[in-house]
């Protein structure tokens, strides 16, 4: 996996998309102001990411954030992949990893988040670009590199499992508020979902239609 990463709804993405551009990663980015850790707990579903290129074809990827402190938390991600079926002849194939993350200090509260996956020993910064805590959140990752290029990912997390179009549209909108090309963007799959429920049990973590009727 990739060590240039996207921490937080993250996690899966973290090693998994990113696209390559020209130039230095933009100054002028801001996060969303008075951020709110609290508000933000509980869990998301991917909607929408930058496209990756691993092949592992993952899909029905969650993400439960936990509060530890007024700016700490905790982040568990569980995904499903289908080529890890195919090729091993197993079904149901669950992974998680788990991040540990801050809000990053600023004179306004800034949504931007320090993230750390220990397992992996790599740590990244997020921006929430917007959320309104209870529909939505845009999160984006930049990383310059060496030259004059830069790597970037996007992230579109939503309460509900199956957005609305109208959520999806007001997320996607955040993106030319704030300079950022909408190309390279997927949207993810959330049908035909196995259930975490005993995965998030065991980390004491709550959450509700997290599989298919």
């Amino acid at each position: 996996m990739q060590k240039f990463i996207f921490a937080a709804a993250i996690l899966v993405s973290i090693a998994e998309s990113q696209i390559l551009r020209q130039g230095k990663c933009p100054l002028m980015i801001t996060a969303q102001q008075n951020f709110s850790v609290e508000k933000f707990s509980g869990l998301w579903y991917e909607q929408v990411y930058t496209r990756r290129f691993s092949g592992l074809n993952i899909r029905c990827n969650v993400e439960h954030f936990t509060q530890a402190g007024p700016k700490n938390f905790s982040l568990n991600s569980f995904f499903h992949s289908e080529k890890s079926e195919s090729e091993f002849h197993r079904e149901n194939i669950t992974y998680h990893i788990r991040g540990i993350g801050e809000v990053k200090q600023s004179a306004n509260n800034s949504g931007i988040l320090r993230v750390t996956i220990p397992k992996m020993n790599v740590t990244s910064d997020v921006w929430i670009l917007e959320t309104d805590y209870k529909n939505f959140a845009v999160l984006w990752n930049c990383v310059d590199m060496q030259g004059a290029n830069y790597m970037e990912n996007v992230e579109i997390i939503t309460r509900e499992k199956y957005a609305k179009n109208k959520v999806l549209l007001n997320a996607l909108n955040v993106l030319p508020k704030k300079k950022i090309a909408k190309t390279n963007l997927s949207y993810a799959a959330q049908t035909n979902c196995p259930s975490y429920e005993k995965q998030l049990a065991k980390f004491n973590l709550t959450g509700d239609a997290l599989a298919d009727d």
